[in-house]
């Protein structure tokens, strides 16, 4: 009797705890959710000349996993995007999406993958310093 109700008092904790993480901007379906969110005011607004541009020292990895995004983001969207490939060296006038990689990562555990995610009204950065 005390096991059951030790373990329904442990699996009400986790649920209140993970409820809570997830109430602090509810409308935001992010997953993983991440440790830190700052809202500013503005919205990025996606359109057919959206394009993206990797700098810095990213692995062979990053260009075709950028292209598939881009790829699944156009057929979603239907806006039909004019870039078709992410290459080395691409380098763009005027680029909505930037990858900044400092280093090339790797496959193994502990590996840091964080990021910081940037969104303005008229561009997007992802920033993979670690």
């Amino acid at each position: 009797m005390k096991v059951k109700l030790l373990h329904s008092v442990l699996i009400l904790i986790l649920f209140i705890s993970v409820i809570k993480s997830q109430t602090i901007y509810p409308d935001l379906d992010l997953m993983p959710y991440p440790k830190e969110v700052e809202l500013q005011n503005g919205k990025f607004r996606l359109t057919s000349d959206f394009n993206l541009s990797v700098i810095g020292n990213g692995d062979d990895r990053i260009y075709p996993a950028a292209t598939r995004m881009l790829r699944r983001l156009d057929g979603r969207t239907g806006l039909f995007f004019k870039q078709d490939f992410i290459k080395p060296g691409i380098k763009l006038d005027t680029v909505q999406m930037v990858i900044f990689c400092e280093r090339q990562g790797s496959v193994k555990l502990g590996e840091n993958e964080s990021y910081k995610l940037i969104i303005t009204e008229s561009r997007l950065e992802i920033n993979a310093v670690t």
